[in-house]
């Protein structure tokens, strides 16, 4: 036990030891961990066989996609598990088609309205909402003002790369180089199909 402040100031004062100086100075220089771009899926139901495509190929580029059909557990909250994927999220893509504007309802508007508050936080310029039309199809008034990217068009999942590929630059993510073999990647990949109706 320190007695008095002679003692106090005597042990304040001791050396680090260089062992310990060392380590202290790599911990505070150390950089982040590398990590892959997180990228959560808002989507309708009945378009998930569209949006585990898309969430396959996504995770083949070296993206950490999360969608609730893949990532929400039996008995988790549906509603505090989503509002958490998306705040660690790094971008939320909104996968539209008739299925979501005909029957868009409270699911999709509370994901619309996490992301949008979420985004009010980051600077200007922040890419982080962007609407994905999966066909042709009307974009939700609220998602009117984001640039929409076409996956049934050509070129289009090579635009929706660039976009994702600029907003890891801007966290500092890690990207990973396309394997030659992977058949997902932008110079093979072929247009979605629109989606038949019911």
């Amino acid at each position: 036990m320190l007695s008095n402040r002679t003692d106090f100031l005597r042990a304040v004062s001791k050396p680090i030891a260089p062992a310990t100086l060392s380590r202290i100075r790599t911990q505070a220089t150390a950089p982040e961990a590398p990590r892959p771009l997180r990228v959560f899926l808002s989507y309708a139901a009945e378009d998930r066989a569209a949006v585990r495509e898309l969430y396959e190929q996504l995770r083949d580029e070296g993206f950490q996609p999360w969608m609730n059909e893949t990532d929400l557990l039996p008995g988790q909250s549906w509603e505090m598990e989503i509002r958490k994927a998306i705040q660690n999220s790094d971008v939320v893509l909104f996968c539209l088609s008739h299925h979501t504007t005909r029957k868009a309802g409270m699911r999709l508007y509370k994901e619309i309205e996490i992301a949008q508050y979420i985004l009010k936080e980051q600077s200007e310029g922040t890419l982080f909402l962007i609407p994905v039309r999966l066909e042709e199809c009307r974009i939700p008034g609220i998602l009117q003002m984001y640039q929409e990217v076409n996956l049934f068009e050509e070129g289009g999942y090579d635009l929706l790369l660039r976009a994702l590929r600029v907003r890891a630059e801007q966290v500092g993510a890690t990207l990973s180089t396309p394997s030659p073999l992977n058949t997902h990647s932008p110079a093979s990949q072929t247009p979605h199909q629109p989606l038949s109706e019911e």
